[in-house]
């Protein structure tokens, strides 16, 4: 009888959770299976592979000709790619289509801080693999492969910057490897075959949007910033 009686509890117990998931507007699965927009703060990981078409990319902004795979629209977000690879095919050639990209905020990408994607692949992309803007950003372990860009971190109102690029594998991207505003942590990267294969190509630091006018650390990179 006791058995019975805590078996029902259990039951009954379950059942609630799942009407308050369920009726809940807050709550977000943490599992990502396709192109998404993130719209709430939180940790996300990819649960398989993803393959992005014209047909299930997501609209960066209101009007905007761009738009990505997975949008992050919030500050706070930690995206784990859990080692699967987010891939393009059959893009439409009038749209740029990012991998991963923070949101535009009228004409403009919008600043988030405390964004984290970290662990998997982006490639074949019309626009960069990974597009963040804003502050205290890092992105560690992508392999962004045959993107026009790898990698962009960069920011809409200047320093602070404040963000981490470590030990990611920027191949064979037609225009760049790494671009990334100062002040910041370029650290442990691996870029080769990017733009025209010369060393400018390959990862390129500067002030937010005057990219290029200066390291912010040429230490443990390879190749090492001219």
């Amino acid at each position: 009888m006791n058995r019975a009686i805590h078996l029902t509890a259990i039951v009954g117990l379950l059942a609630f959770l799942l009407l308050i998931i369920g009726t809940s507007g807050t709550y977000a699965s943490p599992f990502i299976t396709d192109c998404t927009v993130i719209t709430q703060p939180g940790s996300y990981i990819l649960t398989n592979n993803i393959m992005a078409t014209q047909n299930n990319v997501k609209p960066i902004g209101p009007g905007a000709a761009a738009a990505a795979c997975i949008l992050i629209t919030v500050d706070s977000v930690t995206l784990d790619l859990g080692g699967f690879a987010i891939t393009a095919t059959n893009l439409n050639p009038n749209v740029e289509v990012e991998g991963i990209s923070t949101n535009f905020n009228g004409s403009q990408l919008a600043d988030h801080y405390g964004i984290y994607v970290h662990s998997g692949t982006v490639a074949n992309f019309s626009s960069a693999g990974v597009n963040l803007h804003g502050h205290g950003l890092t992105v560690e372990h992508i392999r962004a492969v045959k993107n026009q860009q790898g990698i962009v971190v960069n920011s809409v109102n200047g320093t602070p910057n404040g963000n981490r690029i470590a030990d990611n594998t920027l191949i064979f991207n037609s225009l760049v490897g790494i671009s990334v505003a100062c002040p910041s942590v370029v650290v442990g990267n691996v870029a080769a075959g990017n733009g025209t294969g010369t060393p400018g190509a390959q990862i390129v630091e500067g002030d937010a949007g005057i990219l290029g006018n200066g390291p912010c650390t040429n230490a443990e990179n390879s190749p090492d910033i001219p």
